[in-house]
């Protein structure tokens, strides 16, 4: 293995690979084979694996979270946090100097070790997406893409298309034989090429079952295998041989593999087939212990295990002369969710580390991972470890106890108040304190007692700390309770806790107590009886969960993230719930997040968590077509989410797109900085410009009145009509502003409604202008609609300082009133059952009977602000676009959406 490689290894501590939950028992086989397997199943980073490549001892996976590099005692996760160019990996090859090349989403990256370095279509790449890669025996590293074949040297570009040879544009497979010749299986027909001359193989002129060419390969006899989208073939120079699904699972090919002993493992889309080709062959599936019955990626390792790469996570099977071992059956009920929502993690005395999920307990033991099946409920909220390494946890039913043997459980018919157990702690008496939903409880080793907290605002505990000096703390949503000498005292903000709701309680090396809030944080002295809330200082979010001191430094945990306190160091983990932060022997913090486990070790970060990657473009609109498809205008491109698909038009690349709307005919069309575009077809969009007759490429927004196209432009509004002619309107027509951001339709009255950086313009239907004059709230109107849902009409604009609305009666008596003062609002939207939505500087409004609220923002799931945009379509789904990223909301969940990435 190369050194480069290697140098960014980390200790075993640190291993990326989360074993599934392994169950004893026996799996099926199909063709009533008497051979056994063993399956050990994976979930990483990325649930969904696409590929592998393998140095040596070294195994790359490709997911849809990133890279991942394992050498079976270390393992890293490489992301675009570390420069990869994006995290969704199709492809991978390692040349002959060991250096990494990484096909992506947005184009391809190389990374020898030290440095990455990244190619995309503005480099010479013919395509954004690299599907397949292979490296010729000159270290040419060739790329196939959604649009063509490239090849890079090193230096320079040379690319293939449809006009130079290739059978089709997208390329699925590629394949280098021992002649240096380049296979290529593409959408339509394989493709043989030897530098200079092409040949192309399809089922009119061959005997492949199919045109589709999924996967390629090259066997020890210099055979070449097809699997495509209907079977499976092998083409040895001369002849044909083909294999139908009377012999394979499913005639969907995936992936192929051969062993070390020459046997050919086929992928389908139903399973993988230790394929004999006179007789069929051993499959196995999902009952066999695989997380997913299709396989995207086959790979033999050095010590002839099968690697598996699935949808649903990834697989190993060990082989053994020929033959497969030991069947083991996996816990299948979404292990992957097992790994993500995690609530804490401990290590004990031992050196093994126990991590508390909403599936239950994990215990790490050196590379074992074992789920633990004995504990009073599945959810496990906190866990506490003894002295003498005993571990307490409180879980959604009960509250656990673990001797090191067996579990004992304790609920309400042992002594508890509640079942739902959110903290534990343990005074100076080795006293057991539990605080539940519905009071506290402490434990002398033989009976429990409901402890009255005398006048403590609630009986709802978040949170417990046993202070050294007798101090029994306990956190609740309306104030912190402290007991001492048989005495409580509250606090509440009226002693200056910066908000009610303690959320965390810590007592660090100095025995002060930090408490967690979930508007800041605060500390008391090691008296308890001084407060002092610490106001210097920033954290990635005010929303306080978690803390920890390690090496002088405190680390606290927000709802946005990781910050070390009085440093510079600010939300390492943005976008991720610290729930926990904790430390093992080896110095290494482990943060326990929402979204999975990560590690910081020496100033290194190694993630072990679903990361939610944004992008790197802006999203500026979002539009539903007739069809209630989504299609997104991003900085440099337009994208369209189809049937769970994105798809990229490549015609309008590098164009900022500002604003999409749709003809009564479901035609697309673009508001764009360069212009306004009109899809004629799959593949053309016209394009207009100053050169035919607009004001100004920069557009805003667009309206379509019947065949006609109303464009707001920064230096005024610009009519098309259906003989393609331009009618323009700025101030000297009888515009308030020059700059009109946003437009609509009054289909009752015909009257055209414009929103400029003066204020509001109206243009009705005999042509005549009127400006409408108000004082508050601000001038810039960056969205308008207008609503006909009751007997009054109502306009509602959104401008720099506020929300504002318009109501007119039958005598056109105009009333203005501001609904959302002083906060910026830049997109409003009107719901299904008529409340009216509008994205804000603080979050997500709702306005219904005169009266506005922030329904949504970092409290309840909303991760970052200002709300930039806002749109829901026909059945109500409200689609929300943040600096960070896309969600959907589809009451009462949230869905994240992250384009290009999902």
């Amino acid at each position: 293995m190369n050194k480069n490689i290697t140098k960014k290894s980390v200790p075993v501590s640190c291993l990326i690979f989360f074993l599934c939950f392994i169950i004893a028992g026996c799996g099926r086989i199909s063709n009533k084979s008497t051979s056994t397997s063993y399956w050990g199943n994976y979930i990483l980073e990325g649930n969904r694996f696409f590929t592998f490549a393998r140095n040596n001892s070294v195994i790359l996976a490709g997911t849809d979270k990133g890279l991942i590099e394992y050498d079976s005692a270390n393992s890293i996760m490489y992301t675009i946090l570390d420069g990869l160019l994006d995290n969704y990996v199709y492809s991978l090859a390692i040349d002959s100097k060991g250096v990494y090349w990484i096909g992506t989403f947005d184009g391809l990256s190389r990374f020898d070790g030290y440095s990455w370095n990244n190619y995309t279509a503005r480099d010479g790449l013919l395509g954004y997406h690299v599907y397949a890669l292979a490296i010729d025996k000159n270290n040419n590293v060739w790329c196939g893409t959604e649009s063509g074949l490239s090849k890079f040297d090193g230096t320079s570009w040379t690319t293939y298309n449809v006009k130079d040879g290739l059978s089709y544009f997208e390329i699925l497979c590629l394949l280098v034989d021992n002649n240096n010749d380049l296979w290529i299986g593409t959408g339509s027909g394989l493709n043989k090429f030897d530098g200079k001359k092409w040949t192309v193989y399809t089922k009119y002129n061959s005997k492949i079952p199919h045109n589709t060419i999924l996967s390629l390969l090259l066997d020890k006899d210099n055979n070449i295998w097809i699997g495509t989208y209907n079977g499976l073939a092998k083409f040895n120079g001369k002849n044909w041989s083909t294999y139908s699904k009377k012999l394979l699972p499913d005639n969907q090919i995936y992936a192929l593999e051969a062993d070390s002993h020459n046997n050919l493992w086929v992928g389908t889309r139903a399973g993988i087939t230790r394929f004999n080709s006179n007789k069929g062959g051993v499959t196995y599936d999902i009952n066999s212990g695989l997380p997913s019955n299709k396989i995207n990626s086959l790979l033999t390792d050095e010590n002839d295990n099968l690697w598996a790469a699935t949808p649903g996570g990834l697989c190993t099977l060990k082989i053994k002369n020929g033959e497969v071992t030991n069947i083991i059956t996996l816990d299948t009920q979404n292990p992957a969710k097992s790994i993500n929502n995690i609530h804490a993690s401990k290590q004990d005395n031992n050196g093994d580390y126990w991590i508390a999920t909403d599936c239950g307990l994990i215990k790490k033991s050196g590379l074992n991972w074992q789920l633990q099946a004995e504990l009073a409920g599945k959810n496990i909220l906190c866990i506490f470890i003894t002295s003498q390494n005993n571990i307490w946890c409180g879980t959604d039913n009960g509250l656990s106890y673990y001797d090191g043997v067996t579990w004992i459980n304790f609920d309400t018919t042992s002594g508890l108040s509640n079942n739902q157990v959110n903290a534990v702690a343990i005074d100076v008496n080795k006293k057991i304190w539990a605080g539940t939903q519905r009071g506290l409880n402490v434990f002398d080793g033989i009976t429990w007692k409901k402890f009255n907290t005398g006048s403590a605002p609630v009986n709802i505990i978040t949170s417990l700390a046993a202070a050294n000096t007798g101090i029994i703390w306990a956190g609740t949503p309306l104030g912190l309770a402290k007991y001492y000498a048989d005495k409580w005292t509250i606090y509440t903000t009226s002693n200056g806790l910066p908000d009610n709701y303690i959320q965390a309680l810590y007592i660090d090396p100095d025995n002060r107590l930090w408490a967690g809030t979930r508007n800041g944080r605060a500390w008391f002295d090691t008296t308890g009886d001084i407060f002092v809330y610490e106001a210097s200082g920033t954290t990635a979010n005010k929303s306080i969960f978690s803390f920890f001191t390690g090496n002088d430094t405190t680390w606290i945990g927000t709802w946005d993230g990781a910050a070390a306190y009085d440093t510079s160091f600010n939300n390492f983990l943005g976008g991720k719930k610290i729930n926990n932060i904790s430390e093992d022997k080896n110095g290494v913090l482990w943060f326990a997040t929402s979204s999975g486990l990560t590690a910081r070790e020496k100033e290194k970060w190694i993630t072990y968590q679903w990361i939610k990657e944004h992008g790197k473009d802006t999203i500026n609109d979002i539009a539903f077509d007739n069809n209630n498809n989504v299609w997104i205008g991003l900085s440099d491109r337009l994208v369209q989410y189809k049937n769970n698909r994105w798809k990229i038009f490549n015609q309008i690349n590098g164009i900022k797109i500002n604003k999409i709307k749709f003809s009564s005919s479901n035609t697309p069309c673009l508001a764009t900085d360069n212009g306004f575009f009109k899809q004629e077809n799959d593949t053309t969009w016209s394009q207009y410009t100053v050169n035919n007759g607009l004001l100004s490429n920069k557009i805003y927004d667009i309206e379509i009145i019947y065949d006609t196209f109303w464009i707001a432009t920064d230096k005024g509004l610009s009519r098309l009509d259906p003989q393609n002619t331009f009618y323009n309107y700025d101030i000297s027509s009888g515009l308030s502003g020059n700059i009109v951001y946003s437009l609509d339709f009054d289909k009752e009255s015909g009257d055209i409604w414009c929103g400029t950086d003066n204020g509001i313009s109206v243009l009705n239907s005999s042509g005549t202008w009127k400006k409408i004059s108000y004082d508050t709230p601000g001038q810039n109107v960056y969205d308008i609609m207008i609503s006909t849902a009751s007997d009054t009409f109502h306009t509602y604009f959104a401008t720099d300082k506020g929300m504002g609305e318009i109501s007119y009666d039958s005598s056109f008596n105009i009333f203005i009133n501001t609904v959302i003062p002083d906060l910026p609002v830049t997109s409003i939207a009107l719901s299904i059952d008529s409340h009216i939505w509008a994205g804000t500087s603080s979050g997500l409004a709702e306005y219904y009977n005169n009266n506005w609220d922030i329904k949504y923002d970092s409290s309840n799931g909303l991760e970052s602000s200002p709300v930039r945009l806002i749109k829901i379509n026909k059945t109500g789904q409200k689609w929300i676009v943040t600096n960070k990223e896309i969600l959907k909301i589809d009451t009462p969940y949230w869905e994240k959406y992250l384009p290009m990435f999902n």
